[in-house]
Formats: structure tokens, C-alpha cells, sequence
């Protein structure tokens, strides 16, 4: 099974806890599954290194997810008080 994960160089347990639960808040309020938006945010990347091409973009779906990740990562960076330049990063463990 995949968890979502906050990772924060210096943060407790209980900082990483409380930034994960909002982060998944913020998830679960657009009904958006954390790992689609992980693999919408690879699909913009590719579509970056590509050089945007016109025909080959984001589908809608897509392009909503991957805000629902940049949302939810500015979430996890307010609960844990990041500084400008130094965000925590979203990722996923298996248990």
C-alpha cells in the first residue's frame, strides 16, 4: 500500500504528521487521488522536456491535479513555516 508523505529536512514527526494530514486535506477536498496528481505532475515534466508541444499537453484532468499538488504542498509548507526557496516535497512510502 502507498502513503502520502511529507518530507521536511529538520521538521519532528509531529510537524511531518500535521503537514501530511492537511496536505491530504487539501487532496481529498478536490476528490483528487494524491498519486494521480504525482503522475500528472511526471506527465507535465515530460511535457516540459518536449518543449511544450501544442498537441501533446495536459488533459484537463491532468492540469487540475497537478494544481491540486502544487495546493497541497503550499499547505504543507504553511503548517511546517517553510522559508521562500526551500518548500517541503510530497512524496509517497509503502507499508
Amino acid at each position: 500500500m502507498i502513503e502520502l508523505e511529507v518530507i521536511y529536512e529538520g521538521a519532528s514527526p509531529a510537524q511531518l504528521e500535521e503537514a501530511q494530514r492537511a496536505a491530504a486535506a487539501v487532496f481529498a477536498k478536490a476528490d483528487v487521488d494524491p498519486y494521480d496528481a504525482y503522475a500528472g505532475l511526471a506527465l507535465l515534466e515530460d511535457w516540459d522536456d518536449r518543449g511544450f508541444p501544442e498537441n501533446n499537453g495536459l488533459s484537463e484532468r491532468e492540469s487540475r491535479a497537478v494544481d491540486v499538488f502544487s495546493e497541497a504542498q503550499v499547505v504543507a509548507c504553511e503548517v511546517l513555516s517553510c522559508p521562500d526557496g526551500r518548500p517541503a516535497v510530497l512524496g509517497f512510502r509503502e507499508f
